[in-house]
């Protein structure tokens, strides 16, 4: 039975793999020879993740510096 091709969308992303005393390396190339490089945990169980800027919260009271249309009419 003929070996299953690498879909394109496994091809993108890094592969990371566990080495026996625990640390996470992934395999790169240098030079044309493949070398490993060891990554941080968080990286390689995707704990990093490239987040969006999140919008700035809104605050809960309303600002009181800017005088109201209403506070002007009374006489």
């Amino acid at each position: 039975m003929p070996r299953k091709k690498k879909s394109a969308a496994s091809a993108d992303k890094p592969t990371y793999h566990k080495a026996k005393n625990g640390r996470f390396y992934k395999k790169i190339m240098v030079d044309g020879k493949t070398r490993v490089r060891f990554v941080s945990n968080a990286e390689a169980t995707g704990a990093l993740s490239k987040s969006k800027s999140k919008p700035p919260k809104k605050s809960k009271t309303p600002k009181a510096d800017a005088p109201s249309a209403d506070d002007e009419k009374e006489d």
